[in-house]
């Protein structure tokens, strides 16, 4: 009795054991063949050579297998996932790298124009998925709506106002001259906030024309 109490209970923990192993990493024999056809597709499309880490599987919502990948020449690492057929691959590469270049592009920009900031946020809206160009940003700046944060280490008063609000004016020319389609703007002055959405829809010419978007607390 003891032996198969035994047998049963060393069934049910192999059992558990092999399914703890299957809902997390999958089939552990198809882990080759998935990262080579994602390493495949991935230097076929971005012409660059890929690291991949480990091999996940994910069943709850998606029936697909996922990693992060590094590129070589940009270092920057993404999602990636694909269907068990092999036949579905999704990556973020694209999304990555545009945020990145926001870090890179834009924030010197917004130094030039705003000199005490205490930090800075960008995302965007990738109006082309298809565009990616490692070297040729300056060329493709119109791939993205931009949308950037910035916080300010001082408050927005009656004395300094005028000359903060002409700022974020010369810096929106700046930004318009420089390609950048920007979604939306916000200024954090200590609690002071200016939010400006839809700027590529907008003319900024007077300091006046900032007035509707400022917002005390």
């Amino acid at each position: 009795m003891k032996k198969i109490l035994l047998f049963f209970t060393i069934l049910f923990s192999t059992t558990v054991i092999v399914i703890g192993i299957y809902l997390f990493f999958g089939l552990p024999w198809k882990h080759h063949e998935l990262k080579d056809e994602m390493i495949q597709y991935l230097e076929k499309r971005y012409k660059d050579d890929f690291s991949l880490g480990t091999l996940h599987y994910q069943i709850v919502n998606k029936n697909v297998y996922h990693t992060m990948a590094t590129a070589k020449s940009t270092n920057v690492s993404f999602h990636i996932e694909i269907t068990p057929d092999g036949k579905t691959i999704e990556d973020a590469y694209s999304y990555e790298y545009w945020s990145e270049a926001g870090e890179k592009f834009l924030k010197p920009i917004f130094k030039q124009h705003l000199h005490d900031m205490s930090w800075f946020y960008s995302d965007i809206y990738l109006l082309q998925e298809e565009v990616f160009q490692l070297d040729t940003l300056n060329n493709n700046r119109d791939v993205a709506y931009w949308n950037v944060s910035v916080g300010l280490g001082y408050s927005l008063d009656s004395e300094n106002k005028t000359e903060e609000l002409q700022k974020i004016i010369n810096l929106i020319h700046s930004l318009k001259d420089e390609g950048f389609i920007m979604k939306s703007l916000s200024f954090d002055y200590l609690g002071n906030i200016i939010i400006i959405p839809d700027v590529y829809q907008k003319t900024f010419t007077d300091v006046d024309d900032l007035i509707p978007y400022l917002k005390f607390h």
